[in-house]
C-alpha cells in the first residue's frame, strides 16, 4: 500500500465517486488527474461545504471497516493458494506482465512459481527462520542455464522485479499496509479523495476502496498518488489492486485468481526438496 500524505485544504468539499480501470490496455488515468477534478468539485454548491464534509467522513468511515474487516478476516487466515496477475505500465506502454503461483502459510512460508513473464519458470522459496534468512532461487542464468541460488530476501534480484520485499509478498503485504497507511493518513487528516462501492472482480461481487493523496505527497517519500482495492464480498481477501505512481507515470496492477483459503498446506509444500519442485 502506498504511503500517504497531503495539504487538506481542499478535504472540507471533496468526494469523487471513481470508475474502475479499463480491462484492456493501460488501466484509465481517472486517479491521476483526481486531485484537479476533486478541486472543480470544491466549487460545487449542491449541499454546500458541510454536506460535503459529512458525506467525505461517511466514505471514511465506510473504508476504515471494510480495512478493518480485512484485516480481521486475514488473521483468521491459516494458509492458501491463488494466481497472481501482475502488469506494469510506464508512460502508457505494458512493460511487465507476468503471472505466478503462490502457496502461503502463516507464520511466513511463502513459496512462488513464475508461469508467465520475463521469469517464466523460475521457483522461489522463503521459509522464515530456515536456511540462514535466505530465499531458495531457482532461475534461468547465463544463456538460459537454470540454478538454484541462496539469495537474501531483500536482495537486488527481488528488488530488480518488485518493489516490495519477499516478506510483503501475497495478501499480507496488501492488507498490513493498507491498513496502517489509511488509518495514519486518516488520523492526519492527509486523504484528499476517497470513495467506497461495490462492483463484480472475477464473477463475485467485491468492496472497493478508492483513495488519492495531493501532489504534495511526491516530495514527502510517499510512493503512490492514487490506489484501488477490490476486496472479496464475502471473504474479504483483496483480489484486485491498482497503484498509480509518482515516477514514469507507472501504473501496477495485481489480480488475484483461483483463491483458495484454509486449504491444508503441509510442511511438504514448503520443503525444497519435495519432488514437484526444481530446487
Amino acid at each position: 500500500m502506498c504511503h500517504f500524505y497531503s495539504a487538506v485544504t481542499t478535504l472540507v468539499c471533496t468526494l469523487i465517486l471513481l470508475g474502475s480501470p479499463s480491462s484492456q490496455g493501460e488501466p484509465t488515468s481517472h486517479l491521476h488527474d483526481l486531485q484537479a477534478r476533486a478541486g472543480e468539485t470544491s466549487k460545487a454548491t449542491v449541499g454546500g461545504p458541510t454536506a460535503h464534509l459529512h458525506d467525505l467522513q461517511a466514505h471514511l468511515e465506510e473504508a476504515s471497516e471494510l480495512l478493518t474487516k480485512a484485516k480481521d478476516s486475514y488473521a483468521n487466515l491459516q494458509d492458501y493458494t491463488a494466481e497472481i496477475h501482475k502488469q506494469v505500465h510506464v508512460h502508457g506502454e505494458l512493460e511487465k506482465d507476468e503471472r505466478t503461483l503462490i502457496k502461503f502459510q502463516k507464520p511466513f512460508k511463502v513459496y512462488l512459481k513464475w508461469l508467465k513473464g520475463e521469469n517464466d519458470g523460475a521457483e522461489l522459496l522463503y521459509v522464515e527462520g530456515q536456511n540462514d534468512g535466505k530465499m531458495i532461487v531457482h532461475k534461468k542464468v547465463l544463456f538460459g542455464i537454470k540454478k538454484t541460488l541462496e539469495l537474501a530476501p531483500e536482495g537486488f534480484w527481488v528488488r530488480k522485479f518488485s518493489k516490495r520485499s519477499i516478506k510483503d509478498a501475497g495478501f499480507v503485504g496488501i492488507i498490513s499496509m493498507s491498513c496502517k497507511q489509511f488509518e495514519e493518513a486518516r488520523k492526519n487528516n492527509d486523504i484528499m479523495a476517497v470513495s467506497c462501492s461495490t462492483e463484480e472482480v472475477n464473477g463475485r461481487p467485491a468492496h472497493k476502496v478508492a483513495f488519492a493523496v495531493s501532489p504534495h505527497g511526491r516530495h514527502n517519500g510517499y510512493q503512490c498518488r492514487s490506489a484501488e482495492e477490490y476486496f472479496d464480498a464475502e471473504n474479504f481477501m483483496p483480489v484486485k489492486v491498482t497503484f498509480w505512481l509518482w515516477e514514469n507515470d507507472e501504473v501496477e496492477s495485481f489480480t488475484f485468481k483461483n483463491i483458495k483459503l484454509n486449504v491444508g498446506l503441509s510442511d511438504k509444500d514448503f520443503d525444497r526438496k519435495n519432488e514437484e519442485y526444481h530446487f
